[in-house]
């Protein structure tokens, strides 16, 4: 009887440990990330991950739009969490204002800690939230003449060809043309 007993709380033990390992092995559904777009520019992310870098970019001399790429595209603003790649603050409810280093960050460009690069009006900027544990978020918006910002669709896209990185249309995949006028462009293109 001690036998059938013994054995029988053995395997409701392993059978418990069978269930709590189930459980803690489950992963949690992750929340790609994502960023809604304010003045200044002011950019609030949410998602499951943890913010590993944030990179600003500006389109390169003679270009109206940019694209988060460094091959076509000039970075002009970038933040890397200090304590290493993975230990970034969690992305949801965080809130990054374009020049500002936040606690636990470390600016990368430019070199010199809290200055940033003043955007130009009237040029399309793009945006890079790389995070861990969660897709990365990227984006675009327009800076106006009186400093207001729009986020912006652009249908600039990049492709590989003759082991270049070229720009072209996304919907086409034909070589990229630059908007001869930017107010129209902007109509077709703002994100309501």
């Amino acid at each position: 009887m001690a036998t059938r007993i013994g054995l029988s709380r053995a395997l409701s033990l392993f059978a418990a440990g069978m269930i709590i390992l189930m459980y803690s092995s489950c992963e949690i559904a992750e929340i790609p990330t994502s960023v809604r777009l304010t003045q200044g520019p002011s950019f609030s992310l949410r998602g499951s991950g943890r913010l590993a870098m944030f990179l600003v970019y500006a389109p390169v001399a003679g270009q109206k739009v940019a694209f988060p790429h460094t091959k076509i595209s000039t970075v002009v603003w970038e933040i890397s969490c200090s304590k290493g790649y993975f230990d970034g603050d969690y992305v949801e409810g965080l809130h990054l204002e374009y020049g500002k280093t936040p606690a636990g960050y470390t600016q990368v460009v430019p070199r010199r800690p809290d200055t940033a690069l003043r955007l130009p009006p009237g040029k399309i900027y793009s945006y890079w939230a790389e995070s861990t544990g969660a897709p990365i978020a990227s984006g675009s918006f327009y800076v106006d003449s009186a400093g207001s910002v729009q986020e912006v669709k652009t249908d600039l896209c990049l492709m590989f060809k003759n082991k270049q990185s070229v720009r072209v249309s996304c919907g086409t995949g034909e070589p990229y043309q630059e908007p001869a006028d930017i107010k129209k462009y902007l109509e077709l293109h703002r994100v309501q």
